[in-house]
Order: C-alpha cells, then sequence, then structure tokens
C-alpha cells in the first residue's frame, strides 16, 4: 500500500534526523518487519538526558515535511510524539513514544545500552534486541496481559536471531533456573506454559531487586508488599516493620530479614483463601 510506503520512509528520516543530532538510541518495538512495514508508533529508548531533545527534533523534521505534530503530555508513557497527514483523502497518522527506562512495578527491565544495539542486514535503524525482547515479552506477562497476548500471539514468535538476547535478559532479570523454562515457554509460545511461570517470575525479579547493584525504583518496603502479593497472600498487613533502606548495605540485610520471614509464609498459603498477616521486621 502507498500510505505504509510513506509511513515507513518518514519514520525512516525521522531516525536519520536523530543520527544527524548524535543522538543515541535504540527501537525496542514496531520496527520488526521494516522495511516493509513498520508500526503505527515505534517505542524508542533513549538516554535520559536526551528525552526532550529527541522529540524535539523529530518534532521540526516532520512539520518540516509539512506533518501535523502533538507532543502529547503522558508522563507515564515518556515523551510520545504523535503526527498526522492527509494522505489519499484519508488521514495518515505515526507516533514515536520515547522513553528512558523499560519499567514494570517500578523495577528496571531495561534501559539504553550501546553493547545492545545492533542493526538489521536490509536496514540501519538500531535495534535494541534485549530491551526489545523485554518490551515484547516481559512486559506482558508481569502485567498478566493474557487476553492481549491471545489476540496478539503472532507477535510471540521468536526470531532465531532474538533468542541469545533473549536469554541474556532472562537470566540478569530472573535468574538461570527460570532461563531454560521461560526460553521452553515461548519457543514456541504456549500461553498456558507461560501463565504457570509468572507467580515465580514476580517473585524472583522483586527478590533480586533488593540486592546491590539491581536497577530499582521503589523501596524495598514497597516491593515488601509485592513480594506477599506474589505469594499468593492477597489481604496482607505488615503494619510493625521498621525500615531505614536508603543505601543499597541497609537493603541487603533486609533482604535476609525478609526472606527468613517469606519462607514462613510462603508455607502458609492456602489457595483462594484470603489470610492477613502480621509480624515485626526490625533493621
Amino acid at each position: 500500500m502507498k500510505s505504509e510506503r510513506v509511513r515507513c520512509l518518514f519514520a525512516a528520516k525521522l531516525c536519520e534526523s536523530l543520527n544527524a543530532n548524535e543522538i543515541n538510541f535504540g527501537i525496542i518495538h514496531g520496527a520488526e518487519d521494516f522495511p516493509n512495514t513498520v508500526g503505527r508508533d515505534l517505542d524508542i529508548l533513549v538516554g535520559h538526558s536526551d528525552l526532550g531533545r529527541a522529540a524535539s527534533v523529530v518534532s521540526n523534521v516532520a512539520s518540516g515535511e509539512g506533518w501535523g505534530v502533538l507532543e502529547a503530555p503522558m508522563p507515564w508513557a515518556g515523551k510520545p510524539v504523535i503526527f498526522w497527514k492527509l494522505f489519499d483523502d484519508s488521514l495518515l497518522s505515526f507516533e514515536m513514544h520515547f522513553i528512558s527506562k523499560l519499567e514494570w512495578a517500578g523495577i528496571v527491565l531495561a534501559e539504553l545500552d550501546q553493547r545492545d544495539i545492533r542493526h538489521h542486514p536490509n536496514h540501519n535503524l538500531p535495534l535494541a534486541m534485549e530491551a526489545g525482547f523485554a518490551k515484547r515479552f516481559l512486559t506482558q506477562i508481569l502485567a498478566g496481559c493474557w487476553s492481549r497476548m491471545e489476540e496478539r500471539s503472532h507477535e510471540l514468535y521468536m526470531r532465531e536471531s532474538e533468542i541469545t538476547f533473549a536469554r541474556k535478559r532472562i537470566e540478569f532479570l530472573f535468574g538461570s533456573d527460570l532461563s531454560g523454562q521461560l526460553l521452553g515457554a515461548l519457543s514456541p509460545p504456549n500461553i498456558n506454559a507461560i501463565r504457570k511461570l509468572a507467580p515465580a517470575m514476580r517473585f524472583s525479579i522483586m527478590r533480586r531487586a533488593l540486592l546491590p547493584g539491581f536497577p530499582v525504583e521503589f523501596s524495598p518496603k514497597w516491593i515488601m508488599g509485592k513480594l506477599f502479593r506474589s505469594l499468593g497472600i492477597i489481604d496482607w498487613k505488615l503494619p510493625n516493620i521498621a525500615i531505614e533502606a536508603e543505601h543499597k548495605a541497609d537493603a541487603r540485610k533486609f533482604l535476609n530479614d525478609a526472606l527468613t520471614y517469606l519462607s514462613f509464609a510462603k508455607s502458609m498459603v492456602i489457595p483462594n483463601k484470603r489470610r492477613s498477616i502480621k509480624t515485626r521486621i526490625k533493621m
């Protein structure tokens, strides 16, 4: 279709403008089948300091090409820029979503890393491979978007070139124990098998998020609550937890104390039952 060709050329031009302005970036979704087709939006990782500049650069280029431009005020979606243009008596639209990190529950799944960038042999667009896997698969699994995954099951098929990057990202986020199980459930995709692994994935990543050096945005106290939910303890109450964990060293001590308690709490979980647990953990 002519409109698809126009969108592909436009996307390539915008990406060229980012390169020309020396903005490092990596596409994590929307360019899998480029240059034949391109998604209606491209999700793009950039450095935090480049968020505003990247949006400004592509906006200026698009305006010069006769496209309408709207920089949408959506803090939860980074810096989305929406473009539109009349083409053959219909409205042609395209979006770029600039983000500095890919997150789930405050835990950083991926950031821009030049070591993760690869260029497809058929085009010169920079693809962030590990981050792209995290976007297409891990965010959906961790969030429990099962209906969405079933509706878009064609997006779950991994290319051979993705498997190595997928394994590295899974091992970093969840540990090696879950790596083989998840890759087995993804190759080919088995949504029921993936769904069974989701609770263990949530528990593992939240536990690892308390370790020094792991990128996380929320406090250990907040993560502790999420851990209880991942265990199936829906009605969790921890009113007496006293935590001062401003530094990673404190978080490590908290982890040791917390996991001792969690081993006890997990043995108390009764499926499909609501349970309140009260305790006191002090640093």
